[in-house]
């Protein structure tokens, strides 16, 4: 039962409840040594944390629960890079720090599709693979962009928590224009 509970964190994203979650599971198999054959408590145990994995689980498939990047205070937008690696996971340099994420850990999954990038997601992607991420070419639907957008900038606003717009005025330049660096990291892909 311990083994089929460490598995289960890699359906999860990252975070601090999660870890604590990792931790005490980490514990069992010490705990479980010196019962012998009283199993009663580490079968509670086991049952409450199990509980736990699903409830932290079905959150996760809510979309309740999501990763927060910590980023040191007077952080602007222009001391954040995001460099896409591949179509699904970006690195993130922060003033203090640097990280791989993937799309679900970073809250862009698709509610509807199971482990499919949300729109916003493929924005940003796309933004990325863009020429001086601008993308010139006419769209089809602009609603859809604009919604996608509103998305990815409320996404980004909480997933860093800073406040300003992490795009510049769109009135300003015509196109969606991050004030972050934005990079894909194969050329060939563009």
């Amino acid at each position: 039962m311990v083994k089929q509970l460490k598995s289960a964190f890699r359906f999860l994203p990252l975070s601090p409840r999660a870890q604590e979650l990792r931790k005490e599971i980490e514990t069992l198999p010490l705990l479980m040594r010196g019962l012998g054959d009283d199993w009663t408590e580490a079968r509670d145990d086991l049952l409450a944390i199990r509980m736990r994995l699903a409830e932290l689980a079905s959150q996760s498939a809510q979309g309740n629960l999501s990763l927060r990047i910590e980023v040191p205070p007077g952080t602007k937008w222009e001391n954040i890079q995001m460099r896409f690696l591949s179509d699904e996971t970006v690195e993130i340099t922060t003033p203090d720090s640097r990280r791989l994420c993937n799309f679900a850990e970073l809250g862009f999954e698709d509610r509807r599709k199971s482990g499919a990038p949300n729109t916003a997601w493929v924005f940003l992607r796309e933004l990325a693979r863009a020429k001086d991420n601008e993308i010139k070419r006419p769209v089809r639907e602009p609603a859809r962009v604009e919604k996608a957008v509103q998305a990815l900038r409320k996404r980004l606003k909480d997933l860093f928590a800073l406040g300003d717009d992490p795009f510049r005025p769109y009135r300003q330049v015509k196109h969606y224009a991050p004030t972050f660096k934005l990079s894909f990291s194969n050329p060939d892909d563009r």
